[in-house]
């Protein structure tokens, strides 16, 4: 009877387990990224724009990545008066209430503050911005513009910056949803401050395994009460076990009381 009670745990427990790994291998599917080259480790895909020759935007930078071998690397300076540079590639992304923008970034820790903005950014074919990333100054934000900020909390190590970028242009931005993405930044802006006695010199951030496409859907447990009911029963099993073991090992003891009381009394 134990052996069948066993068998009987293993095949609930191995169903248990089958369920469940089908759910997580749901949860673990991978978003379709909608952006070529997203870690920047091939060549091509990415275009640049500086505002002269000391500013650089680099779309393929061995010096460090977030993941693989590669990053975009981007320096802006105030050597000739504003700076900017940015890696950007053209798409034709519709907007959906489901698509998800995501990056990471490294910033290197500058000598003086900076004034101007670290950001990745889409536009539309509709002439409206969609913008993520941090601010120096908190200016007044366009019409046609959606501004998500996040703060700079640390630098020289990589952070995520993500957001669920079609839920935010739907019920936060308030645009409409006849439009489409038709251009993907990543970069930065050095400007130069003449009030100041000294301006930054260089401001330099990487860019690394960027995103732009539907969110990866998290699936629900099919039968979640089939996992809870078998989960309890295979408990409720090993119980039952358990106290029939005992049950065995005291009625076991109790014989060989007896045979020994019975000994002791032919003497």
């Amino acid at each position: 009877m134990v052996r069948r009670i066993r068998r009987a745990i293993l095949t609930i427990l191995l169903v248990s387990v089958l369920l469940g790994s089908s759910n997580l291998s749901a949860d673990l599917t991978e978003a379709q990224n909608l952006l070529r080259n997203p870690g920047f480790e091939e060549v091509g895909g990415w275009k640049i724009v500086t505002a002269d020759r000391n500013d650089v935007a680099d779309p393929r930078s061995g010096v460090r990545a977030h993941g693989g071998q590669y990053s975009a690397y981007t320096k802006a300076t105030t050597i000739s008066g504003d700076g900017y540079a940015f890696v950007y590639q053209n798409v034709s992304v519709p907007i959906s209430s489901s698509l998800e923008f995501s990056f990471w970034l490294y910033v290197k820790r500058p000598e003086l503050p900076f004034y101007g903005y670290i950001k990745g950014f889409l536009t539309t074919s509709k002439g409206r911005f969609f913008d993520v990333g941090i601010w120096s100054d908190p200016a007044q934000v366009k019409p046609n513009e959606y501004r998500y900020q996040m703060a700079l909390e640390r630098h020289d190590e990589w952070i995520r910056m993500s957001v669920e970028m079609g839920k935010y242009w739907i019920n936060e931005a308030k645009f409409p949803t006849d439009d489409t993405i038709n251009t993907v930044s990543f970069g930065i802006y050095n400007g130069l401050v003449y009030d100041l006695p000294k301006n930054l010199l260089q401001l330099e951030v990487f860019f690394d395994d960027v995103f732009l496409g539907p969110s990866a859907p998290k699936s629900e447990p099919q039968f979640p009460w089939l996992v809870t009911i078998s989960s309890l029963v295979g408990l409720a099993m090993i119980v039952i076990t358990v106290l029939i073991t005992r049950h065995r090992s005291i009625r076991s003891e109790s014989k060989d009381h007896a045979r020994c009381g019975t000994g002791t009394d032919r003497f």
